[in-house]
């Protein structure tokens, strides 16, 4: 049986990677029903900057069977999660037998109002979207959330020691295996179970490389902006790209 350790980020090394999982023996689970020590495998997307790219990656997942949580951001700068496109976007995620969870930035607060904050912003997310997974993933977690052995606020979230010390923990952070290929990891060779975090910008976004996406990326933005101020303030006329 032959396994792709592909390094190209893009539609198919995505299909084609989780695929090698499956042929592996793993299945795919979410946080509620994963197992550690059996060959099951969480699908896990935090949406740092685009609902756009979260939505074509749940597509591509949904149309291979797939199922994954994905976790948006309440107050990021790349998105407005309250404009009408935005909820459209995310409800589509789910309409494909995907999960929405909270994605928290601590950083923006202190932490003795974590709590509070987290039921607030978790509040808004089911304002906009209904339901909602209860499970929280944090934005570019400092290392004292990470590996917790409780819940905060009594909330669980996806850095606790049974996601991420009981069974194998993958991240494709800043567009790469900075740790090794995730077909290399040692869980594989214990059978043990692994929460594989991605991010859809990196998998969606035109680009060879991480900088490449980025800058792509930006483009899109720009033209996404240009148009925007064009349907706004009568005196500015929309750029024609080519």
């Amino acid at each position: 049986m032959t396994i792709q350790k592909s390094y190209l980020f893009n539609k198919k090394s995505y299909i084609n990677l989780i695929k090698s999982f499956i042929k592996l023996g793993y299945e795919i689970k979410d946080f509620d029903s994963v197992i550690p020590t059996r060959r099951h495998l969480i699908l896990r997307h935090d949406i740092d900057m685009s609902i756009n790219a979260a939505r074509d990656l749940a597509f591509l997942e949904k149309e291979n069977s797939m199922k994954s949580t994905y976790f948006v951001l309440m107050n990021s700068e790349f998105y407005n999660v309250f404009a009408p496109d935005s909820i459209k976007l995310l409800n589509e995620i789910k309409s494909y037998g995907h999960k929405i969870g909270l994605h928290f930035d601590a950083s923006v607060y202190s932490q003795n109002t974590w709590k509070n904050n987290i039921k607030r912003e978790l509040s808004s997310l089911k304002n906009i979207i209904g339901e909602c997974t209860n499970i929280i993933s944090f934005h570019r977690p400092t290392k004292g959330l990470f590996d917790l052995k409780k819940k905060i606020g009594g909330i669980s979230h996806t850095y606790e020691s049974r996601f991420v010390s009981d069974m194998g923990y993958i991240s494709d952070s800043r567009g790469g295996w900075h740790y090794g290929h995730p077909l290399s990891h040692p869980s594989i060779i214990k059978g043990a179970a692994i929460q594989l975090l991605t991010h859809p910008i990196w998998w969606i976004t035109k680009g060879k490389s991480s900088k490449e996406k980025l800058n792509n990326f930006l483009k899109e933005k720009y033209v996404f902006i240009d148009s925007e101020l064009a349907k706004q303030c009568s005196i500015h006329v929309a750029e024609k790209f080519i």
